[in-house]
């Protein structure tokens, strides 16, 4: 699940940010881990794209890292998801895993 949050931060610095700063949160609530990354965007943003690879080639890049991101997360029982907020500019990609808050 690492790689896969590592991803998230690759890729939010491979692509425009609109020339702010990333937001990022994590916290642990009703058994659920969550990790959000918050980043503003030049430009309108499509999540959807997310599941479709091979849609921009680049040296190095096939557009495979989010998708197989999301699988590991899904592997794990968890979700990962992206939404486009226009109002704010800013596009939101959210990992949430199950997790015990109990000690051992």
């Amino acid at each position: 699940t690492e790689w896969a949050a590592v991803e998230l931060f690759r890729n939010a610095f491979r692509h425009d940010m609109g020339g702010d700063e990333l937001h990022v949160n994590a916290s642990v609530a009703d058994r659920w881990f969550t990790f959000c990354i918050r980043e503003p965007k030049a430009g309108e943003i499509d999540p959807t794209q997310w599941m479709q690879p091979l849609q921009k080639l680049s040296h190095g890049h096939y557009s495979l890292g989010l998708r197989r991101a999301r699988n590991i997360i899904t592997a794990h029982g968890g979700e990962l998801t992206a939404s486009f907020d226009p109002g704010s500019r800013m596009l939101i990609s959210t990992i949430s895993l199950p997790c015990s808050t109990e000690m051992s």
